[in-house]
């Protein structure tokens, strides 16, 4: 189980960077450089938390690369179902995996 969840969750940030390396090298939306270049710095640090051994950096690593698209994502969903009344998937997806991660990533045996 411990190995299934580790993979799915590399897959996910994996995506998420691979998005944003996308992001950068053709514009598909309104999100500037910037916050592409930040969503890669911190998607990139959630992905080798997880691939590193269990330390005591782990976790703080992966919270810190977490906070950023995890308040960008929250913003977006809020303002997509109060402005449109829709639900942006894709945020809700990362609002809710981010902080399953960090809860997979401090539980993960040594």
């Amino acid at each position: 189980m411990n190995t299934t969840v580790k993979v799915l969750l590399a897959a996910f940030l994996a995506i998420c960077v691979g998005v944003h390396v996308y992001g950068l090298l053709a514009p598909f939306s309104s999100e500037s450089t910037l916050s592409h270049l930040i969503h890669l710095v911190g998607y990139s640090t959630c992905l080798v938390s997880v691939l590193l051994k269990k330390n005591p950096f782990t976790l703080p690593l992966y919270l810190c690369g977490a906070l950023y698209p995890f308040f960008y994502h929250a913003l977006c969903a809020w303002h997509s179902y109060t402005l449109a009344q829709e639900l942006n998937y894709i945020c809700v997806l990362v609002i809710v995996v981010l902080p399953l991660g960090a809860v997979w990533v401090a539980k993960k045996p040594k």
